[in-house]
Parts: C-alpha cells; sequence; structure tokens
C-alpha cells in the first residue's frame, strides 16, 4: 500500500504522505481509526491530517482500490496465526 502509485500521486497532490492520505480517507469516511506507532516524527505525521481534505475524485479512486483484502497481513494464512499464537493476551 505504501508504494502505490495511485497514492502517491493524491499524496503529492495534497503535500502529504500516502500514511496521511489514508487516515485522511478513514476520516472523511467516517471511520475510526488508531493508528499505531512508537516513533515520535510518525506520530506527529498522524496527528497532521486536519489541514487538508481530499476531493471527490481523489475519495471515489481511493474507494475502487479495494481488493477484498488486506495487503498488511494475511489473515487467511496458517503462518499468520503461527505468528499471532507466540503473542500470550491473558496470563
Amino acid at each position: 500500500m505504501f508504494e502505490n502509485e495511485k497514492l502517491k500521486n493524491i499524496a503529492d497532490k495534497h503535500h502529504k504522505t500516502i500514511s496521511q492520505v489514508v487516515l485522511r480517507w478513514h476520516i472523511q469516511n467516517n471511520r475510526i481509526v488508531i493508528p499505531k506507532t512508537i516513533h515520535k516524527l510518525r506520530m506527529i505525521e498522524n496527528i497532521d491530517i486536519w489541514d487538508f481534505e481530499l476531493d471527490q475524485e481523489d475519495l471515489n479512486m481511493i474507494s475502487k482500490m479495494n481488493i477484498g483484502y488486506s495487503e498488511i497481513i494475511d489473515h487467511q494464512s496458517y503462518k499468520t496465526a503461527k505468528w499471532l499464537n507466540q503473542y500470550k493476551i491473558h496470563e
């Protein structure tokens, strides 16, 4: 997702990063976002999404990009389940 040319073009148009565009898309579509980072610069970047709005063309283009699954994590893979099972939630 962070190398996607369409998202890069939208980000460049607004002088923002792809991450900021994605966060802003969620906000403008009334979705809750909980970005996670431990890096101060990324925290600053994540909060810096209130000085621009995506126009309808941007919103539509991003909406059409839905491929029906996450490119970040494969929820269907046994490797994902194995990886997640290494973390204890309860004692």
